[in-house]
């Protein structure tokens, strides 16, 4: 069997979940915070079975050490289930995503109770609004999906 196939969609202004490997979140201030709507998908349209993604955890990062110092800043919510505790080492956070990604195939709709068990919903928000941080100011952050067995 396959290795796990992971994709990644995010919400778009109109709802939509759109394929992505980049996405500009915007432009933080501190009236608003940043929040970006993220699907994570397992085989998404499969065609045949792949093997599932057991225990996932979500890691992510800034590219510069400089910024790594706002990683306690962010916010990591799965499924609508509520903030998930992260474990900050060095310049990576993770946040465990607590159920296994099914590799089976499927069709492709989110809406489907059927592939619910393929995919995963992430909520990230950062707010800084009591930390002094130049506003308008550039920075990267990457997320990887990985299994911790």
């Amino acid at each position: 069997m396959d290795k796990p196939r992971i994709s990644w969609f995010v919400k778009d202004s109109e709802g939509s979940f759109m394929a992505k490997e980049e996405h500009h979140a915007g432009t933080y201030t501190k009236q608003d915070k940043i929040a970006v709507d993220i699907q994570v998908w397992n085989n998404r349209w499969g065609v045949e079975d792949v093997e599932p993604l057991v225990d996932p955890v979500l890691n992510f990062y800034f590219d510069t050490l400089e910024d790594s110092s706002l990683l306690h800043l962010c916010k990591i919510i799965i499924d609508d289930m509520g903030a998930v505790p992260l474990v900050i080492k060095g310049e990576r956070a993770s946040a465990r995503i607590g159920r296994t990604l099914s590799g089976k195939k499927n069709n492709g709709d989110d809406n489907l109770v059927s592939n619910q068990s393929c995919y995963i919903n992430v909520r990230f928000e950062f707010e800084a609004e009591d930390y002094r941080l130049k506003e308008n100011d550039l920075k990267n952050i990457y997320f990887e999906l990985v299994s911790m067995t």
